[in-house]
């Protein structure tokens, strides 16, 4: 799924979309909180679905979305909540969205249904290179966003999600934000090679054949993914905020 780098620069186009309800952007540290709060598991040790709220495949029957606020029915509506933390929930929400259809126009189409990988161990060091570009690329696109650490380090939450610690969150925001400092040092390929169990070299060296144009399946499949992936994604993830708004 997306990085937090990702979804970082996710959050700053939604914050630039006229679409996006004034609400949201008067808070964007909080918006921006909510938008990579939904991968806290990292530090707080839980499975992906309780943060996520679907099994992966992800069927969008509910939307993500839709089964957290059903599951917890005091963030449903907005104007009950201090505005602050209603845009942190807009963010989570989006974040959901983000990576439903992650899975939907890249995943799947391009790594569970097409056959060219010789094992799981392959799918996945060529998918996480994928990954580790882009997320290098977004720390590079983030330099338009140079208050983004102080938005962040601004933001304190007060019990927002009922499954998931206050302090967790401020560790998971706390590390990202040493990484925004210095995005050189970021951790993103050395987290990825050491969960696939393979060592650093040899996920930089497939992500050296991504950048060389050496990777055809790149090319034929996961680009064009991409593509269509960023347009529906923003869709999904607006309409998401508007509904939410609304009153869902």
């Amino acid at each position: 799924m997306p990085t937090p780098f990702q979804h970082f620069t996710y959050a700053w186009a939604m914050l630039q979309s006229p679409a996006l309800p004034e609400t949201v952007r008067a808070y964007p540290g909080a918006f921006a909180l909510g938008h990579i709060a939904g991968d806290v598991q990292s530090v707080s040790g839980q499975a992906r679905h309780e943060t996520h709220f679907y099994i992966f495949p992800p069927t969008g029957h509910p939307r993500a979305a839709e089964a957290m606020l059903e599951r917890y029915p005091a963030l449903r509506n907005p104007t009950r909540l201090e505005p602050e933390h209603a845009a942190f929930i807009a963010g989570y929400l989006a974040h959901l969205a983000w990576d439903e259809v992650w899975a939907w126009e890249v995943y799947i189409p391009c790594y569970i249904e097409n056959g060219r990988w010789s094992s799981r161990l392959e799918r996945a060091v060529h998918h996480n290179a994928l990954r580790v570009r882009l997320d290098r690329a977004a720390a590079a696109r983030l330099r338009v966003w140079p208050d983004l650490i102080a938005l962040l380090e601004q933001v304190t939450p007060r019990r927002w999600l009922p499954f998931v610690e206050d302090t967790m969150l401020e560790r998971w925001r706390d590390w990202l934000v040493q990484q925004l400092r210095a995005p050189e040092a970021a951790e993103t390929a050395q987290v990825f090679a050491t969960r696939m169990g393979v060592s650093l070299a040899t996920l930089e060296a497939a992500i050296a054949r991504q950048d060389q144009g050496q990777d055809e399946h790149l090319e034929r499949c996961v680009l064009p993914a991409l593509a269509r992936y960023e347009q529906q994604a923003f869709t999904d993830g607006m309409a998401h905020i508007q509904r939410y708004r609304a009153g869902w």
